[in-house]
């Protein structure tokens, strides 16, 4: 019986879809590993939430095996709601990395001031006199997803409705908003020791590439493609932790 249950699990480590090597659990206490943010934290827009989300695929594929992975995003989570709801939990963990990933701030007028204050609090929080490695995704490109265009014109684009707070900002104030506020995100990390992800230049390069509409689904979260093009982007970080 032990060896079948041994063959079972041999085999279920190779199905589709899981890394066909696991990294090495190394020495040292088992990592613990929490995701804060909004939608796409949460897997929203992927075929399977609890396995697509990129955190998870992040922690499936990229972090030790004896690592353990609590989730506390949620989905229209805006900065506030993190440092609110999100981080007093993740501190209690005393977790040694984490990963922030905020974008709902960009269509929820939030003064981009106002963005960086919050944001600093909330690392400020989780770093724990650096006890805790911190990750900042930074925002990508918005200004193409349905999602955003839908709410931009009085027709329909099929399948897609508009399901953001009205009146959604122009193409050019979304850009200089985005540009802000990950200005910001740059500042609060060289400033707070955190290290920021740049989803922002990832994105860019998706899209010369012809890439991007496919990472997304009809609305704004990216898809179960997507979350795995952004658990790699993030897994990219790992090695710059301080």
């Amino acid at each position: 019986m032990a060896l079948v249950a041994v063959a079972v699990l041999a085999m279920g480590a190779c199905t589709r879809g899981r890394p066909r090597t696991l990294p090495h659990t190394g020495s040292g206490p088992p990592l613990s590993y929490v995701a804060l943010g909004g939608a796409d934290v949460v897997g929203d827009g992927t075929g399977d939430a609890l396995r697509d989300a990129w955190p998870q695929v992040l922690f499936r594929t990229a972090l030790p095996r004896n690592a353990t992975f609590v989730n506390f995003g949620s989905t229209g989570a805006t900065i506030q709601d993190v440092l609110d709801h999100q981080v007093p939990p993740a501190v209690a963990l005393r977790p040694s990395l984490v990963t922030i990933s905020v974008s709902d701030d960009l269509f929820r007028g939030t003064p981009p001031t106002t963005f960086e204050s919050t944001l600093r609090a909330v690392v400020q929080q989780l770093r724990r006199d650096a006890a805790t490695r911190v990750l900042v995704g930074n925002i990508g490109l918005f200004d193409q997803r349905p999602g955003y265009r839908a709410c931009l014109t009085t027709g329909s684009i099929v399948g897609t409705s508009c399901i953001l707070p009205q009146p959604v900002p122009d193409v050019a104030t979304l850009t200089a908003r985005t540009d802000l506020m990950n200005a910001a995100i740059a500042r609060v990390a060289s400033s707070e020791g955190a290290v920021v992800v740049d989803v922002h230049a990832a994105a860019v390069t998706d899209r010369g590439a012809g890439r991007e509409a496919a990472l997304y689904t009809d609305a704004l979260t990216p898809n179960s493609d997507g979350a795995r093009a952004l658990a790699a982007v993030y897994a990219s970080a790992l090695p710059r932790i301080p």
